[in-house]
């Protein structure tokens, strides 16, 4: 996204959430690696760490609606437009807070063309890849 975009708003953030932000970092970083290769700039915000779902799923819902709350603030000061993440229950619990939250691999799909397809047709007389398939390539790219 350029730069003005960044200044007027829209800004594209990469939101790995805490097990990506931990157990899974070097994972995550290729994430990041592969979506500014394809095209994409987003930004990150170090004080965003967690969606509050394992506070939620915990019974703690006061810490879930103060999480929530520090980070609906931070998402305004930052002129967030678009958060993308590789964890599907950041994605779903950041939906249910009210922001426009995708999976990583909806953008991957926006940006196809960038990627080489490292299998075979799944139906050689339509030329169509399995998506199950290519999820399964796409984590064996990225972890290498």
């Amino acid at each position: 996204m350029p730069l003005l975009g960044k200044i007027l708003g829209g800004n594209l953030l990469y939101y790995p959430g805490c097990l990506y932000s931990t157990i899974l970092q070097e994972r995550s970083n290729k994430y990041l690696t592969l979506l500014r290769e394809i095209g994409y700039d987003p930004i990150m915000l170090e004080d965003a760490k967690c969606c509050g779902s394992p506070l939620l799923s915990s019974g703690m819902r006061n810490l879930y609606e103060e999480i929530a709350e520090r980070n609906r603030s931070l998402f305004e000061e930052h002129r967030v437009e678009r958060i993308v993440s590789p964890c599907p229950s950041c994605v779903e619990n950041l939906r249910n807070q009210g922001h426009k939250a995708v999976h990583i691999t909806v953008l991957l799909t926006e940006k196809r063309s960038f990627l080489k397809p490292s299998i075979s047709p799944c139906d050689v007389s339509n030329r169509k890849f399995s998506l199950g398939k290519k999820i399964y390539d796409l984590i064996d790219l990225i972890s290498t």
